[in-house]
């Protein structure tokens, strides 16, 4: 955040205002505010977008705050939770292979 406000009085001249009013003022940061993001946009044109989160990191963070707001959060309710998961994805993976009959590769674990 503090690089893309640098970025902004540098380029874009977020710091150099000189108005005469608040509506001057509130102006001014709208248009160097847009000049900002379009020079972000511009400058990441043509490259490979990474995301800072993925999909499932983003489900689990917001199961998270909702366990937390319905107060099903504690270290029981998460175990049981993952325990939960854990055998439900086993379970997936163990009908997966067998609707196509064929053996499920060995885990690195699993082949000492």
């Amino acid at each position: 955040m503090e690089e893309s406000i640098k970025r902004s009085k540098r380029q874009a001249g977020l710091a150099d205002y000189e108005v005469r009013n608040w509506l001057g003022w509130h102006h001014h940061q709208a248009l160097s505010l847009l000049a900002t993001w379009f020079l972000v946009c511009e400058s990441h044109r043509g490259q490979k977008y990474t995301p800072a989160m993925t999909a499932p990191q983003i489900c689990d963070g917001l199961a998270m705050l909702l366990q937390k707001a319905h107060r099903c959060d504690t270290p029981t309710a998460i175990a049981r939770n993952k325990t939960r998961r854990l055998i439900r994805n086993q379970l997936a993976r163990f009908y997966h292979y067998k609707a196509r009959n064929c053996l499920p590769p060995l885990r690195i674990s699993q082949r000492r």
